[in-house]
């Protein structure tokens, strides 16, 4: 399972994940390291984990909605859970023999999406299908995600957003993922990180 972790307060966020990826092949699993963190236009992105065919929707939408960066992000969150929504649902009745084969398959897949609304107040957003079958439901969130859940990174960052500094959240993010990756396994690096600020999204990864 990878690692999200996103972060946002009013006049900016932080979001981050890992690039293990493992694949079922029929021969066995096989570990990638790929990119789960993409932008969507200039004033928004989005972060997957779970199911791998995630990365590939977020690959193909960054490339749509790079056409579209003015949208605001109340007309991008629905656009992209609808496409995720009906995509997913479709993968998994494609393959629905080969999960069956392969119950060690992920199950789970898991959407983070944030960005500026047209108020101007930066938002986050999750989504989460807790098993095949199971839609994208949006959980009620606040400041801080994290997903998998970990307790005691989102308490040091809701601590931080008591007087959010960008530089000490993004500190605080970076360490977090360091300090998951040395319990487990499933969590490895370079970790991709986007910040928003009022210019827009900066990209950038760290080990």
């Amino acid at each position: 399972m990878s690692q999200l972790v996103g972060c946002a307060w009013p006049d900016g966020v932080v979001l981050a994940a890992d690039r293990r990826v493992v694949m079922e092949r029929e021969e066995g699993p096989r570990i990638h390291s790929l990119r789960k963190l993409y932008p969507l236009g200039a004033q928004a992105a989005i972060a997957t984990a779970g199911a791998a065919v995630g990365i590939a929707l977020s690959r193909t939408l960054s490339r749509v909605l790079q056409r579209r960066s003015a949208a605001e992000f109340e007309e991008i969150e629905p656009y992209v859970v609808q496409v995720f929504r009906r995509e997913y649902e479709a993968f998994v009745r494609q393959g629905r023999q080969w999960f069956q084969d392969h119950p060690e398959a992920h199950r789970r897949s898991y959407l983070l999406l944030a960005g500026r609304d047209s108020a101007g107040l930066c938002r986050l957003a999750f989504y989460a299908s807790e098993d095949h079958g199971s839609p994208h439901q949006g959980v009620r969130v606040g400041g801080v995600v994290t997903a998998p859940r970990r307790i005691g990174l989102e308490t040091r960052l809701h601590r931080e957003l008591q007087e959010p500094a960008r530089d000490r959240l993004v500190e605080a993010v970076i360490q977090g993922m360091r300090r998951i990756r040395e319990r487990d396994d499933a969590v490895a690096g370079p970790f991709d990180l986007a910040v928003l600020d009022r210019s827009g999204f900066v990209f950038w990864s760290s080990d």
